[in-house]
C-alpha cells in the first residue's frame, strides 16, 4: 500500500497516468485477481486509490463474493467455509466498492454480525461459538455500522 499511496500526487490523483510503475502496478493486481476475498478487497482498494479500478480488473469479483454467502448469512473465505468476521468485513467492503450490495441478503447479514455480540463478555466472536476476541470488534463492528448507515440513508 505504501508504493500505491506514493504514486498519488496531493490531489489524489495518479502522478502520471502513463508511468511505468503506474503500468506495472497494473500489470501486478491484475496478477493478484484471484476469487479469494483477501486478494479482491486488496485488488479494489488499490486500484480505486490509484484510479485504475477497471471493468476488466473488477470482471467477476461481485459474483464470487455472492457465491461466499454462508448459510447463516454471513461471508466465508470462500464458497462453502464457514462464515467469519474478517471475510464477511472483507466482502462486504468489497461489494460497497463495486456498488453491489444488492446482490448480498444484507437483512441475514445484519442478523449474523449481531448474533456474534455476547452480553456477558460485551465484545465480538469472529464465528459462533467462538471465544470473544477484541480483533472482531474491528471487523464485525464497522459491518453492522455500513448496513445501519445503508438503511439510514435509504429512509432519507
Amino acid at each position: 500500500m505504501t508504493k500505491t499511496a506514493s504514486l498519488n500526487s496531493h490531489d489524489g490523483y495518479l502522478k502520471d497516468p502513463t508511468s511505468t510503475e503506474v503500468e506495472n502496478l497494473y500489470k501486478w493486481l491484475m496478477k493478484l485477481k484471484q476469487p479469494d476475498v483477501v486478494h479482491i478487497i486488496g485488488v479494489l482498494a488499490s486500484s480505486t486509490l490509484t484510479n485504475l479500478i477497471t471493468p476488466e480488473l473488477i470482471a467477476g469479483a461481485a459474483d464470487w463474493i455472492r457465491r461466499w454467502r454462508a448459510f447463516d448469512g454471513g461471508i466465508g473465505g470462500e464458497p462453502g467455509l464457514e462464515a467469519h468476521g474478517r471475510y464477511a468485513f472483507y466482502g462486504l467492503a468489497a461489494m460497497k466498492i463495486l456498488v453491489k450490495t444488492d446482490l448480498l441478503d444484507v437483512p441475514s447479514l445484519f442478523r449474523w454480525a449481531s448474533s456474534l455480540q455476547i452480553q456477558l463478555e460485551g465484545g465480538f466472536q469472529g464465528r459462533p461459538n467462538k471465544l470473544v476476541d477484541g480483533c472482531y470488534s474491528f471487523w464485525v463492528g464497522p459491518i453492522l455500522e455500513a448496513i445501519m448507515t445503508r438503511q439510514q440513508l435509504k429512509k432519507k
